[in-house]
């Protein structure tokens, strides 16, 4: 890099830093005032600085649900139980999906396996209690697969009881609709809606699914189970989120047919498991500034 080229760059930098420093000081405050500005959508679809999401990602998904001190502490106690009472006798009788908790030790390693800093012995304690927690809070929905993702990420900026209350928050806003089996008719209207989406924004790609049936169900399942930090790698999974916490739900739609505007001359030659399994695990070298480019031109 030359020495016009470097100071370029820097002057690139710092200037991205005072813009989100401006949006720490002005917008975060005010969030639900301001999100809609300039300088909120600058910052998220360019992506953040790391200091900047510590400090505004739990802003951003708010406090909709309350998780008072103390009920947190007796989740956390119920959670340890529950461990106990079914890694003892996984046949003990169950009123809802408890039995779930089994799976959470290996969840815990699934989470980005070559990312050292979701595995450290720590972390993966931590990990593994919050998503104990959350199966004492809400049993009858347990564990599910991509649970794992959405709380490692948020442990990553956040302390284990912020992560909890962000986590329950983040399931009650983004993807109670698709996960809570009474609310299938919903995310069946849901589904419908996103498939009138399609005709407007990726009609060519709406017409190679329909003629290969594939199931947009499927997909929007396995996104929105994770919010779209399964498919991709920890750094890109970062700048959806910014995205997404900017965009509120709507966010889900921007970026998944970001996802399939971005990929459509690919999908459109897929039949339908190959389709599931390209989206389930989009290529590693991603271009993420096109895909956000994307997403905010929905």
């Amino acid at each position: 890099m030359s020495g016009f080229q470097a100071w370029l760059e820097q002057r690139r930098k710092k200037k991205r830093e005072n813009e989100n420093m401006e949006f720490l000081r002005s917008v975060i405050p005010a969030w639900q005032y301001k999100r809609e500005g300039n300088l909120a959508k600058k910052v998220c679809y360019e992506g953040m600085i790391p200091y900047t999401r510590i400090k505004s990602w739990n802003v951003m998904i708010g406090t909709e649900v309350r998780i008072a001190a103390k009920l947190y502490r007796v989740n956390v106690k119920n959670g340890k139980g529950l461990r106990e009472k079914f890694t003892s006798n996984p046949d003990a009788p169950t009123e809802g999906n408890e039995k779930s908790i089994l799976q959470i030790p290996q969840a815990v390693k699934d989470v980005y396996p070559e990312e050292s800093s979701f595995h450290d012995a720590r972390f993966e304690r931590d990990l593994q209690e919050l998503l104990e927690t959350f199966v004492a809070y809400r049993p009858d929905i347990g564990y599910f697969d991509g649970l794992n993702y959405i709380s490692a990420m948020l442990l990553q900026f956040q302390d284990e009881e912020s992560a909890f209350t962000s986590t329950v928050n983040l399931f009650t806003q983004y993807l109670s609709n698709a996960v809570d089996p009474e609310m299938k008719d919903k995310f069946k209207e849901y589904c419908a809606a996103f498939g009138s989406a399609m005709d407007e924004e990726v009609p060519d790609v709406r017409s190679a699914f329909q003629d290969n049936k594939v199931d947009i169900a499927v997909i929007l399942k396995d996104w929105i189970y994770s919010l779209f930090t399964r498919c991709v790698n920890f750094e890109d999974a970062k700048r959806l989120w910014d995205i997404l916490l900017l965009e509120g739900s709507f966010g889900i739609v921007k970026i998944a047919l970001g996802i399939l505007k971005m990929f459509a001359g690919e999908l459109c030659d897929m039949r339908s498991k190959e389709v599931y399994a390209f989206l389930k695990h989009l290529p590693a070298k991603l271009d993420i500034d096109e895909l956000a480019k994307g997403g905010s031109g929905v």
